[in-house]
């Protein structure tokens, strides 16, 4: 998952978020950051009841919370997704490479004329970055 820092860029950067479920956010600013939810249709989890494994459903997972307006949350999108978005961005023909190194990923991108490389911890973050840098491009 993209760090939240890194998804406040994007979003900055106008990327669409048209939410669905099994999209990622987070509520920055609000001591949630680490925390990251999930838009579900339905919300189960596990828990013991006397001692028994149990799938228990509620409406909220968390009471304090009830709602809160999509533009107060942040995406964080899936690696899948973030590969998606950076293919539609990109004229064809065109490169897209996610290469694994020592403890860190590099995503190649662009045209034969233009290729950049953008080096991150995760495989998320390296493709945010490019997808950065191309909504950059873009405005």
């Amino acid at each position: 998952m993209i760090t939240v820092p890194l998804a406040q860029q994007l979003h900055a950067a106008g990327l669409p978020w048209e939410p669905a479920v099994g999209d990622h956010f987070a509520v920055p600013g609000t001591g949630l950051d680490d925390h990251p939810f999930v838009i579900s249709e339905q919300t189960a989890f596990v828990q013991r009841l006397n001692g028994v494994p149990m799938i228990v459903f509620h409406g909220s997972t968390e009471w304090a919370l009830d709602h809160v307006v999509v533009g107060d949350v942040v995406w964080l999108p899936t690696e899948t997704q973030l590969r998606m978005l950076l293919d539609r961005q990109l004229p064809a023909p065109a490169e897209l490479r996610l290469v694994r190194g020592s403890g860190e990923y590099t995503c190649t991108v662009g045209t034969k004329g233009d290729l950049r490389s953008f080096t991150a911890p995760s495989g998320e973050d390296a493709y945010g970055m490019a997808l950065l840098d191309l909504l950059a491009r873009a405005n």
